[in-house]
């Protein structure tokens, strides 16, 4: 069996299955199958491609599928994006040779302890042995955090690492809105400028 598809001005309008005996004519406006001989619709040709159908696009004589709007490429892309800092951000930020959980309620917990870090610091505290002991790391170990500047560079690290994540993501989904076509949608590179 053939797939035969009846194309008008480049765009796939009918398919039809037919034998395997289908003839079409050079200029591929006529086709012969059987007893059957149809010429295609005015301004068209018959296309045989078994996988192809109505909708598809006649490019360079291969038929192809229609292109997805540019709105639907954009949504794919982004999504990718969010994919992508995600990924990052379960990973978590590096630290003195380990990596710190930079999920939503970690980064509130490492607010909350730059904040007693702080107070600390500035003797309004003391700095709590609870944080003294270490931030427990992604791999589940220790970061000694002796003291109250201890505690506030490992926040600082984190959650800037954080907002560095979220800015790169932001910076790529901007380029995305303001790609005017899939050309400038294809060229943005969402592996390349997030923070190390």
């Amino acid at each position: 069996m053939t797939v035969l598809h009846e194309t008008r001005d480049g765009i796939v309008i009918a398919s039809i299955v037919v034998g395997d005996d289908v003839v079409l004519s050079a200029d591929g406006v006529a086709a012969t199958w059987g007893n059957t001989s149809r010429a295609a619709a005015r301004g068209g040709r018959w296309i045989i491609q078994d996988d192809a159908g109505v909708g598809w696009v006649l490019r360079d004589g291969r038929l192809m599928p229609p292109p997805r709007p540019l709105d639907d490429e954009r949504a794919d892309l982004i999504a990718a994006i969010e994919g992508q800092l995600a990924v990052r951000t379960r990973e978590g930020a590096a630290y003195d040779g380990r990596r710190v959980a930079i999920d939503d309620a970690s980064l509130s917990r490492l607010a909350a302890m730059a904040a007693v870090a702080q107070s600390a610091i500035g003797l309004a505290v003391a700095w709590p042995e609870g944080y003294a002991a270490g931030w427990i790391a992604v791999d589940n170990s220790r970061i000694p955090l002796p003291t109250a500047e201890d505690g506030l560079a490992l926040a600082a690290a984190a959650i800037g690492y954080a907002a560095a994540l979220r800015q790169a993501a932001r910076a790529l989904k901007d380029a995305a809105l303001a790609a005017g076509d899939e050309a400038a949608l294809a060229a943005i590179d969402i592996t390349a400028g997030w923070p190390e």
